[in-house]
């Protein structure tokens, strides 16, 4: 097994070659109480959130457990964050509704990242590399999770609504651009907010155009105009709207974990 310090940051890997990104995958069974877990839970996953005006780049996004010995890389970076853009918003939510700044939640408007293990177990901790866009940011973050948490994306749930099962068991990345990741876990019609996550390590960088690598406006100019249309500023972060967050009007809700009675999954 080969270890690598990212930054400061121990990720443990297997390196194997495949094609689609697929290229480090590391996994081991040690834990009874887990394995159990793995015939009778859906697979975790990740989704990706950001407000409409301040893009970001997601270049590498790993669920890591350290108990059970491996790390899973996340697939479809690419698209990561997409799906939050001002015009996709915009074909469900008016101004007047969402006004572009904060994070919106909701399960078609979040990125979803493939999972290639299709793993049961949770994450302990999340290594994420990522850019703000919006001034050309470079920012590595770790997310842990505590053992409560990890219990309850595991805990099985009926939901009244669809009158099924769910669990708790995707995890929310809702990048700000100061180089904060909150987290939320939704499932069963609800986001859990988790944690606002300062980053481990800033570095300021440089995002050319990628059909212009002298061109480093490709992506603030278009936010820049895309504002002025809607009568909006974005420079600079008016904080106190960047910091809301909007989800759908119905059958969703939002809920701290401080605030759930823990004996439930105990």
């Amino acid at each position: 097994m080969e270890y690598i310090n990212v930054q400061g940051m121990i990720v443990k890997k297997i390196v194997k070659f495949f094609t689609l990104s697929i290229g480090l995958i590391c996994f081991g069974c040690t834990n009874n109480y887990s394995l159990a877990q793995r015939s009778d839970t859906p697979s975790w996953r990740v989704k990706v959130a950001r407000p409409s005006y301040y893009p970001i780049k997601a270049i590498e996004i790993y669920g890591i457990n350290n108990q059970e010995d491996w790390t899973v890389p996340l697939i479809g970076l690419v698209r990561a964050g997409n799906s939050s853009s001002l015009k996709s918003v915009r074909r469900y939510y008016d101004k007047n509704y969402y006004d572009g700044y904060g994070i919106v939640l909701t399960p078609y408007l979040n990125s979803t990242l493939d999972q290639p293990m299709r793993n049961s177990v949770p994450p302990d901790s999340m290594y994420i590399k990522w850019v703000s866009l919006f001034d050309n940011t470079l920012y590595y973050t770790k997310i842990h999770f505590s053992n409560d948490i990890m219990k309850f994306m595991n805990y099985r749930e009926h939901d009244d609504l669809t009158h099924s099962d769910c669990y708790h068991n995707t995890i929310v990345l809702g990048f700000l651009p100061n180089g904060h990741v909150k987290t939320w876990l939704y499932g069963c019609g609800r986001y859990t907010y988790i944690s606002d996550q300062e980053p481990d390590k800033t570095i300021k960088t440089k995002v050319p155009n990628e059909y212009d690598p002298n061109d480093y406006t490709f992506y603030i100019d278009p936010l820049i105009k895309n504002a002025k249309k809607e009568g909006s500023s974005i420079i600079p972060v008016p904080w106190d709207k960047v910091d809301k967050v909007t989800i759908p009007p119905i059958n969703y809700r939002l809920e701290n974990f401080s605030d759930i009675d823990k004996t439930l999954f105990h």
